[in-house]
């Protein structure tokens, strides 16, 4: 075919070619979706024969008179009653092979109680430790020793397991009963059995140590003594220290009683308060504690004892002893007709 012209004869120009049409951009991959994570296999369900078997070892421990739970609680015990289970053991071979183990040897009754109970029944176990808990802190209050929940839940979880009467628990309580830095107790019996022997001690004037006081306490509070019987323990000392008083002492007086006399006067001519004059005063111990010509025990009469307290540089500087001299010199002035 011949090629077009223009109308002046020319060639007509070929038409430009198309650009081609641009390429699509690239989309991005997409991402793999994350895998879930696996579940755990599901725990195979008992078989039949496993169910059968709990439950047979828990009716064989019903049969011996205990709980599934309880063995359970106790591996020695709990391959004890699977064994008799499976060879069909009756209760006299499994209970003495129950008192074959370790376990049964190891314990006593009240241990074994304890351990039933708190595998089988938590909800008494828990009741009873709390009705203890409160008894040893009334007890203890009682006897004059403080003490915090934590230490009286302890204590009642220890009387518990070992079956403690309350008479045990109390002397249990009395060793842990202890004054303080100052050797009194705090309170309660302790408290009033030591103010009561040391008061006793004193109005004998027989020296007791706090170490005897405190074994005393100990004792009074565990039944042991008695004020009664301590006051006849210092009755006696104070008897073989004053022999002269003896037989009042025995009769019933105190030391302190028999020597008023010579603290009365003493008070007077000393012009101080008698009830700061103790029994251990060397003039007082030296009035009870005197001897006759032969040697004999003996008591100062008062008379004497009033020669003997004017013989004391601290009479001289009492205001009566300033009369009585006063008076003596007066009396002499007279008789020599100085004054009228």
């Amino acid at each position: 075919m011949a090629e077009a012209k223009d109308p002046g004869g020319s060639p007509k120009p070929k038409p430009p070619a198309p650009k081609p049409a641009p390429k699509p951009a690239a989309r991005p991959a997409p991402k793999p979706a994350p895998k879930p994570a696996p579940k755990p296999a599901p725990k195979p369900a008992a078989t039949p024969a496993q169910k059968d078997a709990g439950s047979a070892q828990a009716e064989a421990a019903a049969s011996f008179g205990w709980s599934i739970a309880f063995f359970n609680s106790i591996p020695e015990l709990k391959t004890l009653i699977g064994k008799a289970t499976t060879e069909g053991w009756s209760p006299a071979r499994f209970t003495a092979a129950l008192q074959g183990t370790s376990w049964f040897r190891n314990t006593s009754e009240s241990q074994r109680k304890y351990a039933t109970l708190r595998a089988t029944d938590p909800a008494s176990f828990k009741q009873q430790l709390a009705e203890g808990s409160i008894k040893v802190t009334s007890l203890a209050q009682s006897l004059g020793f403080p003490i915090t929940p934590n230490g009286a839940g302890q204590i009642a979880n220890t009387a518990l397991r070992l079956g403690w009467s309350e008479e045990h628990l109390k002397r249990y309580l009395v060793t842990l009963v202890k004054p303080d830095a100052k050797g009194n107790y705090k309170g309660g019996e302790a408290a009033a059995y030591q103010s009561q022997f040391r008061s006793l001690a004193e109005s004998y004037g027989v020296p007791v140590s706090e170490a005897q006081i405190q074994s005393w306490v100990h004792q009074a509070i565990l039944g042991g003594q008695t004020p009664e019987s301590v006051k006849g323990l210092i009755q006696n000392t104070a008897a073989s220290k004053y022999p002269a008083l003896a037989e009042r002492i025995r009769a019933g007086e105190t030391v302190d009683q028999i020597a008023d006399p010579y603290k009365q006067t003493y008070a007077k001519l000393f012009e101080v308060n008698g009830e700061n004059i103790s029994l251990d005063d060397p003039l007082i111990q030296r009035a009870l504690q005197s001897k006759d010509s032969k040697g004999r025990p003996t008591t100062q009469t008062v008379y004497d004892f009033e020669n003997t307290l004017r013989k004391d540089p601290r009479w001289a500087k009492t205001d009566n002893a300033r009369d009585q001299m006063s008076s003596v010199a007066s009396s002499v002035l007279k008789t020599f007709g100085l004054i009228g």
